[in-house]
């Protein structure tokens, strides 16, 4: 009996990880028609078929749970049976509706700079593959064809590709294939040593609050202190949040700009219980603690304002019992004078874990794990973006 397999998606909810998701499914639905070619669709329609079984593959849990119940609780009819729409909605609800201009200028926007060859390029490939596989494909390919994409990728790479290549080439008929090749050879292929040096400080992948590495919307996530979900596995008593900030940021991190304002909170035991940030030109702010610090009885807070291009690199986390987050004091930078530093609630802990960013990054974020049960963090790294 025939049936269509289609992947699996548990996250990250970035552009580029949805992206790559549609695209497999997509393909995977092409080999299934050309192995079925007289498959009867049900209602007629291929389209609709396609969306159904794409749906249901959206993970019920972790980063995707909330994406799972919008998709549950969406009349199929709400995508006119167009494939097209069901990308488009699916993206925007889980980014937000400004996505498409976020992507947008992320590529029109990103540098080389002091990165490799690969890594530059990749990221540019895969911003261009998200806008391509969008709706504005059907409005103007111009926007992603060689022709743009040519001069994009040659004005924002190094100074010593853009050199050779018009040294080398007539730039209107030069080929897209010979400016990738150029700022291959022009630029080391490995990261210079001002970022392998960081490269110690980060550890493998993953995404469920533990130490990570390189994300590929280019945010690191280095040092992470305390447990992590899978020490709490079958444990009665704990209910374990996994919490992961990457989900709010802008898609690329040397789009960000800087963080204007932090909120920490306290609840009625004067304990650590959450906290909020906002971003400068960004249409999402957010609110960590789960639960929030609204539905926490007796909330207290305090709020840092931070200054234009004034940054946090430094957090310290204050403890009394292992693995239980009793303060945070948020440490921060201002090249224009003196920086900030504010911690709630205003404690002695027993002990302190410094997490500090390297020369070159801000903190813009955080991950890890939170127990509902009794509200308590129990782990907590950094999520960082270049300056």
């Amino acid at each position: 009996m025939s049936k269509l397999e289609l992947p699996a998606f548990s996250g990250p909810l970035t552009a580029t990880a949805m992206n790559e998701w549609l695209l497999r499914c997509k393909q995977e639905f092409e080999v299934f028609q050309l192995d079925y070619p007289s498959f009867a669709y049900p209602n007629g329609s291929r389209d609709r078929f396609l969306i159904v079984h794409a749906g249901n593959k959206i993970s019920d849990n972790g980063v995707t749970h909330d994406l799972a119940d919008w998709w549950r609780s969406t009349e199929i009819s709400n995508f006119n049976n167009n494939w097209d729409e069901f990308k488009h909605q699916i993206m925007a609800q889980s980014l937000g509706s400004h996505w498409l201009a976020h992507t947008l200028k992320a590529y029109f926007t990103t540098r080389q700079e002091g990165r490799n060859a690969d890594t530059y390029l990749r990221e540019l490939n895969e911003l261009r593959s998200v806008i391509s596989n969008s709706k504005i494909s059907k409005i103007s390919k111009a926007v992603y064809g060689d022709e743009v994409f040519k001069y994009l990728m040659l004005y924002n790479s190094a100074p010593a590709a853009v050199e050779q290549i018009l040294d080398r080439y007539d730039i209107v008929t030069v080929s897209v294939t010979d400016v990738k090749e150029k700022i291959q050879k022009a630029t080391p292929r490995n990261p210079p040593d001002s970022q392998a040096g960081n490269s110690d400080q980060v550890s493998a992948p993953d995404n469920s609050g533990s130490p990570s590495h390189f994300n590929p919307d280019g945010y690191i996530m280095p040092e992470y202190w305390g447990s992590t979900s899978s020490a709490y596995k079958g444990s009665p008593y704990a209910e374990i949040t996994n919490f992961n900030d990457i989900n709010h940021l802008p898609y690329q991190s040397r789009t960000i700009k800087g963080v204007t304002k932090i909120t920490l909170w306290g609840d009625k035991s004067n304990r650590f219980a959450g906290y909020s940030f906002d971003l400068e030109d960004h249409y999402d702010s957010w609110t960590m603690g789960n639960p929030p610090p609204a539905r926490i009885e007796q909330t207290t807070s305090a709020q840092m304002i931070l200054q234009q291009g004034e940054y946090v690199n430094v957090v310290t986390l204050g403890f009394d019992a292992p693995f239980c987050i009793r303060s945070m004091r948020i440490t921060t930078t201002n090249p224009l004078g003196p920086g900030q530093s504010l911690q709630w609630p205003a404690i002695t802990p027993g002990r302190v874990k410094t997490l500090a960013a390297p020369n070159g990054w801000k903190v813009v974020g955080f991950r890890g794990i939170f127990n509902d049960g009794d509200r308590i963090f129990r782990g907590l790294g950094l999520i960082l973006a270049p300056l």
